[in-house]
């Protein structure tokens, strides 16, 4: 008898940048996150005028992240560029930028920013899966860390959410499969 996965992303098992076979359960000891949260940046974000970029950052706790086996450990760190430059253009807009960790073929493991599109504020989505799945080398598994969403509100204001629901956790043992 092994455990369901109960969590709600239909697209697949978010969290896992791997196809399943294994259990829940040995997937979580090969793959988690402790730690190292996603928060909201000490400075704050920024935009320019107009249509210019934006400078959108986030911190992190310290943690370490597990993939596939193989350890990274994270230090704390604030300020955290989520792109060079942003490109929120116009007022009401937003883009989701996804936080994961990778296991390289040499067995790295290494932090990677996923890029969402822009969109309206209302109709904007975090990367899927596969597009995770995408921007990371080939073949390599990841776990996600988290969520940042940029909006921009204003002119020259943007606001920052973040959102540390995508990461691996570990499920009640009461909750089974029939």
């Amino acid at each position: 008898m092994g455990y369901k996965d109960y969590r709600s992303d239909a697209a697949g098992p978010f969290g896992y940048g791997v196809a399943g076979g294994e259990g829940v359960e040995a997937q979580l000891f090969q793959n988690r996150i402790e730690g190292a949260m996603i928060q909201t940046s000490t400075t704050g974000s920024s935009q320019v005028t107009g249509a210019g970029d934006g400078t959108y950052l986030h911190d992190i706790t310290t943690g370490f992240a597990v993939v596939d086996g193989k350890v990274l450990e994270i230090a704390a760190a604030a300020d955290v560029a989520c792109e060079a430059a942003g490109d929120i253009m116009i007022s009401g807009n937003a883009k989701y930028y996804m936080f994961v960790a990778y296991r390289s073929p040499l067995g790295v493991v290494t932090r990677l920013t996923v890029k969402g599109t822009v969109a309206l504020a209302a109709a904007v989505v975090p990367p899927t899966p596969a597009e995770i799945t995408a921007a990371v080398p080939v073949g390599c598994p990841w776990v996600a860390l988290g969520t940042m969403l940029i909006s921009r509100t204003g002119d020259e204001v943007v606001t920052e959410a973040v959102d540390n629901q995508y990461r691996p956790m570990l499920l009640p043992k009461t909750v089974h499969d029939a």
